[in-house]
């Protein structure tokens, strides 16, 4: 394990966001050709299906934990807190994405309304574009890149979930062998006694 990961996470992080800044500062100035709305629109639609799932999931498998959660938080087990931060962290940046990519959107009209007011020059209209797409490039790769962490994250506690039926799948079955065994022994030594 990771002994410090939440400081080995913003450090990947804000090494993710600067080449995410640099590679849309060093894009050519010739942006048209990306599909700026589908791709918000992808970006979007997955955030929005992964808050659905998780708040879902949340809510109806796992109510005690978050009535237990919201009561007395010391009563907490290990289980229950490792649980909640497993499924919450992916929710909260999901929501995190949508919130961004929501004011995203706002803020490219305002800036494509600015240039077209008539109070710039050509150039500077061009320069405004050229920013405006070069900023949203950044933004959408940065929204990219935690919401693919957010889906792996989701990863987590299905994991977690399985290796848990496993083991109480495997717990039964040994259970049932010892018990197999046990009758074995018991028909064995009864077979003996009575000959």
């Amino acid at each position: 394990m990771i002994r410090n990961r939440p400081r080995v996470l913003a450090t990947l992080f804000g090494a993710f966001v600067l080449v995410c800044v640099v590679f849309a500062a060093s894009t050519p100035s010739d942006l048209r050709s990306i599909e700026f709305g589908t791709f918000l629109l992808v970006l979007l639609s997955s955030a929005a299906i992964v808050f659905g799932v998780l708040g879902v999931w949340i809510a109806v498998v796992y109510p005690g934990v978050l009535k237990r959660l919201s009561e007395v938080p010391k009563s907490l087990a290990d289980e229950d807190v490792r649980l909640v931060s497993d499924l919450l962290l992916p929710l909260l940046l999901s929501t995190l994405v949508l919130f961004c990519l929501l004011l995203l959107y706002p803020l490219s009209v305002v800036a494509t309304v600015a240039a077209d007011s008539g109070v710039f020059s050509s150039e500077q209209i061009v320069l405004i574009e050229e920013w405006r797409r070069r900023v949203l490039l950044a933004a959408l790769l940065i929204a990219t890149g935690i919401e693919a962490f957010a889906v792996l994250s989701t990863l987590v506690p299905i994991g977690r979930a399985w290796w848990k039926v496993y083991d109480a799948y495997e717990s039964h079955e040994v259970k049932k062998r010892v018990f197999r065994g046990r009758q074995k022994r018991r028909e064995q030594k009864g077979a003996s006694i009575g000959s």
